[in-house]
C-alpha cells in the first residue's frame, strides 16, 4: 500500500486531535504539513498559532501517538513556551528547552496519554544520568529541572526543539488563550477525559490563580520590543518598535515552618506564571529577605516573619509583589505603612485559613498543593 494523499494525512491528522479540543483548535489553531522539523512543531504568526506536521513522520506513527502528538504542541501553547525570553531560560537555552520537552511528555504518560517513542521522557534520559539517580518529578517544573539536569547529566542527548520563539509584541494578544479553553482541561494535561486516568495532579486551579495574578501584574512595567507593524500597516519583517506591558513579579515565600509544606506548590506556581510570559523573581523572606534561585536550597532567612524586610527591598520597584503566606506576622504595625510607601502592587496568595494581615491590591485563595 502506498503512502496516502496529502489530502488523507491531513483528515487523518484532524481525525487524532483530541475530540474534545477540536472546537478550541479550529479558534485558535491551523495546521499543515512542513519539513520544516523531523517530527512536528508549533509557531505563532501575525496570524495566530500554526501547528506543522512532518509527513513522514505522522505516517509512522499510530493513531493514539499521533493525538499524544497534538496534545504536546498544544502544552506548548496553553504553557506559554513561545513566549519565554531567550535571556531567561536558566542555566541555557538546551538545558531549558530539554526540560521543557521532559515535563511535558511526562505529565502526558502519567494520565496515560502515548507519545512518540523519539519524545523526550524519564526512559530516554535515564541513561545519561549518573548511576544512583532518578529524573525529578514533572511537577517541580522546568526551570528547577533545568538546574538539576545542569549538575547532573553527563551528557547531552539528541532530541528536537519543536517550538519557535515568538516576538514579545504577540505576547499580550495570545497570553489568555489558557482562559478559552474549555471547562475542566487542565493547564499540564488539557483536553483529557474524566473517564481516562484520573487527574491527581490537575492544577487548573493554580493555573487560573496565576492567571489573576498576571492580569493584575500587567501594565507595571514596560519593555521595548520589536514588533510585527509598522505605521499600524502590517508587515512580514520586525522591523518596527514598541512599548509593550510586561508583568514583573516578586513572589515571595514565607519561609516559616508552617508553610514548608507549600513549598512545591510556591515553584509550581513560579513555573505557571513564567509560563504567561512573566519576569518572576522567587524570594524567600522571614524576618529577612533574599533571593531564592531555582533548584538552589532555601536560603537562610533567619526566623519570625516580618514583611517590612522584603518590602523595603523594592523601595522604588513597579512590580507586583506577591506573597505566600499564612498571614501570620510579627510585624503587624509596621508592615502596613511600609505596603503604602511602595510602588508596587500587594496580591496576597493566601493558603487555606491563612488571612491576609492587611489590605492588599488583591486576594487570591490558594486551593492547590504540590
Amino acid at each position: 500500500m502506498g503512502s496516502p494523499s496529502s489530502l488523507e494525512r491531513m483528515e487523518r491528522i484532524y481525525r487524532c486531535a483530541p475530540e474534545n479540543l477540536k472546537d478550541w483548535i479550529g479558534r485558535n489553531i491551523t495546521w499543515g504539513e512542513t519539513d520544516q522539523s523531523s517530527t512536528a512543531y508549533v509557531v505563532l504568526t501575525p496570524q495566530g498559532y500554526h501547528i506543522g506536521f512532518n509527513p513522514s513522520f505522522v505516517d509512522e506513527i499510530p493513531d493514539e501517538e499521533l493525538t499524544g502528538l497534538w496534545m504536546h504542541e498544544i502544552q506548548h501553547i496553553v504553557r506559554g513556551d513561545l513566549f519565554v525570553k531567550p535571556e531567561d531560560m536558566k542555566p541555557s537555552q538546551t538545558l531549558h528547552d530539554l526540560a521543557t520537552e521532559y515535563v511535558i511528555n511526562e505529565r502526558l504518560l502519567q494520565h496515560g496519554l502515548p507519545i512518540p517513542a523519539v519524545g523526550v521522557s524519564r526512559q530516554t534520559l535515564q541513561p545519561f544520568i549518573p548511576d544512583g539517580l532518578e529524573m525529578p518529578e514533572p511537577i517541580m517544573g522546568v526551570s528547577w529541572i533545568a538546574h538539576w539536569l545542569d549538575k547532573n547529566i553527563k551528557k547531552f542527548p539528541v532530541f528536537v526543539v519543536d517550538y519557535e520563539l515568538a516576538d514579545p509584541f504577540l505576547r499580550s494578544k495570545h497570553v489568555e488563550t489558557l482562559l478559552d479553553l474549555p471547562p475542566g482541561a487542565g493547564r499540564d494535561v488539557v483536553g483529557l477525559r474524566a473517564t481516562q486516568k484520573p487527574s491527581t495532579l490537575d492544577i487548573t486551579p493554580l493555573a487560573r490563580l496565576a492567571a489573576r495574578i498576571h492580569t493584575w501584574a500587567k501594565g507595571l512595567h514596560d519593555q521595548p520590543a520589536r514588533t510585527w507593524r509598522r505605521e499600524h500597516v502590517a508587515s512580514p519583517y520586525l522591523r518596527g518598535y514598541d512599548y509593550v506591558p510586561t508583568a514583573r513579579i516578586v513572589l515571595a515565600f514565607d519561609a516559616s515552618g508552617s508553610m514548608h509544606e507549600y513549598v512545591g506548590t510556591y515553584w509550581a506556581l513560579a513555573n505557571e506564571l513564567r509560563a504567561m510570559g512573566a519576569e518572576v523573581e522567587t524570594w524567600a523572606w522571614a524576618d529577612k529577605a533574599a533571593p531564592w534561585l531555582p533548584g538552589t536550597e532555601m536560603p537562610d532567612v533567619g526566623g519570625g516573619t516580618q514583611l517590612v524586610p522584603l518590602l523595603n527591598s523594592f523601595p522604588n520597584a513597579r512590580c507586583a509583589i506577591v506573597i505566600l503566606t499564612d498571614g501570620m506576622i510579627s510585624d503587624e504595625g509596621a508592615a502596613p505603612r511600609a505596603a503604602r510607601e511602595t510602588l508596587s502592587r500587594i496580591i496576597w496568595a493566601l493558603v487555606p485559613d491563612g488571612v491576609a494581615p492587611f489590605p492588599g491590591d488583591d486576594r487570591v485563595e490558594l486551593t492547590w498543593k504540590a
